[in-house]
């Protein structure tokens, strides 16, 4: 039975990755929050069930009954994507918010805007070496200098790849992206910031400028930033340890060189495990243990609130799952991704299985149609890509933090941009704007159709869709 769990589970896989080459083919952005949502699900809930299930390899997760669990499994994950995409065709849940959402800032030209990234880039400084020592607010300052260090990176990355060839803006894209990385793993070992900061680059490349072109003139420039971004991701995985705080700058650098690249992009692809953490609560959900209604929503609601001020805080499922689980001999703090399927059923699948998936629908298409109407802004787009990581992990989880992060990079990029941008232009820069013109692709071979990416948008704010569409058809 498990072996054809399995198979079910293969098959899933590849039909998701149909859908989403056939949405690219139809226009739709190679690079979207749905596509890296969709990837993070594939990866730790489709292709962990197939490998622990084909191979029986259930590692500490302590499932009991496999063949059984991963029916209801299958059953579960089938229905989350029935309804995710049922919600994400309807709007539902969106209140129309993608049309109330818009910014005045004017599209900057390419030297303004890596002018303006540096400028990003000293911010996420102020909040990761100063902000991030104030009592109460550490926390918080943590999550906007990494939200500010992947934005730099994508305002950076987006001037380079209208200039990719020029010596200049690949040594100011280069070394900033190297100041983000530094930034973001000091005294932090963790993988999301850096991998942030590493697909932000990705998104900045591709929407401003990569995604106008042909595929065949684009592949090598985006290539090489995914790779170097795929080897980046994978030596941290490989060299990662439970003691990140107190492993020093040189050590963590160190630790990098050495790492075992193949092992790191295994691990990655194998999903960690969630499915059978997944699987584990499907089975103890809520005889051994009660339910905990929607614990991952009200987690991510108070997770601002900080613990001294309210001792009975809720705890991340994750870690509280350590103990139950009675996985010993490991670090305070350590703990496991329960899953996307295992977060609902832990908050009550009755509730969470259509709800959840519904709201994820809704800020995900909410994210994507902004990201549609603003097409040449970066002021709208480079945000919606600053937290990318948090949106593919959200399947592993911890849900209800993940989602918090997200929201919360996503907001504080976006109004700091602005904000930094002001600063610059009141200590003297000059701010030069683009001048609005058509962007004409060269052919046919384009990585996304042309009423997707007309700049048009960029001074159409407040548009109705029948205006945009108009517009572009024009």
């Amino acid at each position: 039975m498990e072996f054809l769990l399995s198979i079910y589970f293969v098959t899933l896989f590849v039909s998701v990755v149909g859908v989403m080459a056939y949405r690219v083919s139809r226009g739709a952005p190679l690079l979207s929050l749905l596509h890296f949502f969709l990837a993070g699900l594939l990866i730790f809930q489709v292709s962990s069930g197939a490998i622990m299930l084909g191979l029986r390899a259930y590692g500490e997760t302590n499932v009991q009954e496999p063949a059984t669990t991963g029916v209801w499994y299958a059953l579960m994950v089938t229905t989350f994507l029935i309804i995710f995409a049922v919600g994400w065709k309807t709007k539902a849940l969106t209140f129309g918010l993608q049309n109330r959402i818009g910014t005045s800032q004017a599209v900057p030209t390419s030297a303004t805007m890596m002018a303006l990234a540096w400028g990003v880039l000293g911010a996420a400084v102020l909040f990761r070496f100063v902000l991030a020592f104030v009592p109460v607010f550490s926390q918080l300052s943590l999550i906007i200098a990494s939200a500010l260090a992947s934005a730099s990176v994508g305002l950076a990355a987006w001037a380079w790849a209208r200039h990719w060839g020029n010596p200049t803006f690949v040594v100011l894209f280069g070394s900033l992206l190297l100041c983000a990385i530094a930034i973001v793993i000091f005294q932090n070992f963790g993988r999301r910031d850096v991998a942030s900061v590493l697909i932000a680059a990705l998104w900045g490349a591709f929407h401003g400028h990569f995604k106008l072109i042909s595929i065949r003139r684009a592949v090598l420039p985006f290539a090489a930033i995914a790779t170097f971004g795929l080897v980046t991701l994978a030596a941290f995985t490989s060299a990662r340890t439970e003691k990140a705080a107190e492993t020093s700058f040189v050590e963590t650098i160190t630790r990098l060189f050495s790492a075992d690249i193949v092992r790191g992009l295994l691990d990655m692809g194998a999903g960690q495990e969630a499915a059978g953490y997944s699987m584990y609560l499907i089975e103890t959900r809520p005889e051994a243990t009660p339910y905990d209604p929607l614990h991952s929503m009200i987690y991510a609601v108070v997770s601002p609130v900080p613990r001294q001020f309210w001792e009975g805080k809720p705890n991340p499922l994750g870690l509280m799952m350590v103990p139950e689980m009675g996985i010993t001999k490991k670090s305070a703090g350590y703990n496991v991704g329960p899953g996307l399927i295992g977060h609902i059923v832990n908050d009550n699948p009755y509730i969470c299985l259509w709800l959840y998936p519904l709201v994820l629908a809704a800020l995900l298409r909410i994210g994507d149609d902004l990201v549609r109407k603003f097409a040449e802004n970066p002021f709208i787009v480079v945000p919606l890509g600053v937290a990318l990581a948090e949106i593919t992990a959200l399947s592993r989880g911890e849900l209800g933090l993940f989602l918090f992060r997200a929201v919360t990079a996503t907001i504080s990029a976006y109004v700091l941009m602005w904000v930094t941008a002001k600063v610059l232009v009141g200590l003297g820069m000059r701010y030069n704007a683009a001048p609005v013109e058509t962007i004409v692709q060269d052919d046919e071979d384009s990585w996304t159709s042309s009423d997707l990416v007309n700049p048009a948008y960029s001074y159409s704010y407040g548009q109705t869709d029948e205006q945009e569409t108009s517009d572009t058809r024009s």
